[in-house]
Parts: C-alpha cells; sequence; structure tokens
C-alpha cells in the first residue's frame, strides 16, 4: 500500500477523532496544531474520502480508514506515556487511543471480519466445541443478510 503524504495522514487522523466526537479544539492541541490548522485538516479528510468514494474499493477505503485509527492509537498511547498519567491531558490521551481502539472493533465488526461471540447463548448451548462456534458464526452471517434484504425492502 503506497504511503500517503503527512498533510493527508494528518488529515486522516483528524477525521478519526472527529469521529470520536473531539472537538476541533481538542483535535488541534491533539495534533499540535492551530484551530484553523485543524479545520482545514477536518476538511482535507472530507475531501479524501469523496475521492475515495468516487472510485470506491471498499478494501482499500476500509484499510486506510484502519491504518488511521491505528495511527491514532498508537500515538495517543505514546503521548500517554509521556505526560502525567494521572492529570486530565493523560486521562485525554488514554480515551483518544481507547475511542481508536473501539472504532477500529466496530469496523471490523460491520464487515464481517469479526464477531462477538458469547459464551453461552442459553444455559445449554455452550460454545467451547468449535462446530457449535462454527454453526453459531453462519447463523449470525444468515440473520445479517436477511436484516439488509429486510432493509432493503422497507427502504
Amino acid at each position: 500500500m503506497a504511503k500517503l503524504p503527512k498533510r493527508d495522514q494528518r488529515a486522516l487522523e483528524a477525521l478519526a477523532l472527529r469521529r470520536q466526537n473531539m472537538t476541533v479544539v481538542e483535535i488541534a492541541k491533539y495534533l499540535g496544531l492551530a484551530e484553523r490548522g485543524a479545520y482545514r485538516a477536518l476538511s482535507r479528510g472530507k475531501e479524501l474520502m469523496r475521492l475515495a468514494s468516487e472510485n470506491f474499493d471498499g478494501a482499500f477505503h476500509l484499510g486506510e480508514t484502519l491504518d488511521a485509527l491505528l495511527i491514532t492509537e498508537k500515538k495517543a498511547l505514546e503521548r500517554f506515556e509521556r505526560v502525567d498519567q494521572e492529570s486530565s491531558v493523560g486521562v485525554g490521551y488514554l480515551n483518544a487511543a481507547m475511542g481508536a481502539r473501539k472504532e477500529i472493533l466496530r469496523l471490523l465488526q460491520d464487515c464481517g471480519a469479526v464477531f462477538k461471540m458469547p459464551v453461552v447463548v442459553e444455559d445449554d448451548i455452550s460454545f467451547l466445541h468449535p462446530e457449535t462456534r462454527k454453526e453459531y458464526l453462519q447463523l449470525k452471517i444468515r440473520d445479517r443478510q436477511r436484516r439488509k434484504e429486510m432493509e432493503k425492502e422497507n427502504g
């Protein structure tokens, strides 16, 4: 995968932070930008997403989004280690890392790469056997397909 220019990486990171409900001021502080620079980064991030959607390649788009979130998480954890971890700044960095991790998991679940697997659905159904887990996964996939079909019909 081609490496994005630093400006575009920052723009995608700003967009990922915005999706985690960070304010523009918080994004600016986090990325070390002026508030106006944060607005520009967000604008560039939106433009990159628009361009990506014109020639949509789902795997590429997902990969780029995951990459931006992983960078956000990594930087937040690095910065968390360098500050007083009990301060509000430390907590902010930790929250940003946790928010990025949550978004990564959500994206992976949405595309079907990861499923939440319960230990037990009912008292008498155990997920200790691999065949049971496989059948449950197939059931989840069919259920998701049916829900999508119903959404299209109810449109």
